[in-house]
């Protein structure tokens, strides 16, 4: 069936090579660090954020989207299951939730 997953890794399972080729680069910039600290001085500072975040996609890892999904619970239950205080508090301005 097209688009159905047949062999390789399972899902969320860490590709090896990719792990060796960032830990590999995560110790060449620690080994030259003293350099890059002076390459990175001499650079503007627009330049340098930027010579930064390019980096930086090496050696952290990327960020993923999270999506939280609840079921079986109503909103309208769960309203209703507040007292009038807890209900104001939502709408406080107060940006804590709490009085």
């Amino acid at each position: 069936m097209k688009g159905e997953k047949t062999g390789g890794r399972a899902k969320g399972t860490p590709n090896k090579v990719t792990q060796e080729v960032r830990q590999l680069f995560n110790e060449l910039v620690r080994e030259n660090l003293p350099q890059l600290r002076l390459d990175l001085a001499t650079l503007e500072p627009y330049q340098r954020v930027n010579a930064l975040v390019k980096l930086s996609q090496f050696i952290l890892p990327k960020p993923t989207e999270a999506t939280l999904e609840i079921t079986g619970i109503n909103p309208k239950d769960v309203w209703l299951s507040l007292s009038p205080e807890e209900r104001i508090s939502i709408f406080d301005n107060d940006s804590t939730g709490s009085n």
